[in-house]
């Protein structure tokens, strides 16, 4: 295996009328430890695309810095060029799921593009509930595009959750 001079990284696009950078900026700093020193390929960082996003990345900075006892070690640079991941790590906790793919019959493309699959991984992290991608579902039925003898089955999986089938790895 070959080992390159990277970082891993996300790229978000987002609707500022809908999230603004800001709130991006809160969750970033409270989703992980931005003290931790870490190598290069797991470092925490920021990437910016303009003035603006620098300044209010080095101000989110500074007050997360009063909130924590270490010295943050978060680096924030300009965005360069970005590289998707390798296939088999896009989505991976949706992926670890079988049945759900076989469900949906996604290519790798579908899968990186999906708005579904970006809510599923979320829930088989844990990061949003069952309850809240059946709402978001609901509110914007369009957007996921779901037959609905897809999204009985889907329901089906969802109401199975606690059974390990549903997110297990």
């Amino acid at each position: 295996m070959i080992r390159g001079d990277h970082t891993e990284t996300i790229q978000i696009e987002y609707d500022p009328n809908v999230i603004s950078y800001e709130e991006l900026l809160t969750k970033f700093w409270t989703s992980h430890n931005p003290t931790s020193k870490r190598s290069n390929q797991y470092m925490s960082a920021i990437f910016y695309h303009d003035a603006k996003q620098e300044a209010a990345a080095k101000r989110s900075m500074a007050d997360r810095q009063k909130h924590v006892y270490r010295k943050i070690v978060t680096v924030i640079q300009p965005a360069g060029k970005f590289f998707l991941a390798e296939n088999y790590h896009q989505k991976y906790l949706f992926r670890q799921n079988r049945d759900l793919s076989k469900l949906l019959k996604l290519s790798d493309q579908d899968i990186i593009s999906s708005p579904l699959v970006a809510k599923l991984n979320a829930v088989c992290g844990n990061y949003l509930s069952t309850e809240e991608l059946k709402t978001a579902i609901s509110l914007n039925p369009k957007l996921y595009d779901l037959s609905s003898s897809i999204l009985d089955k889907l329901s089906a999986q969802l109401e199975n959750r606690s059974s390990r089938s549903f997110c297990s790895y």
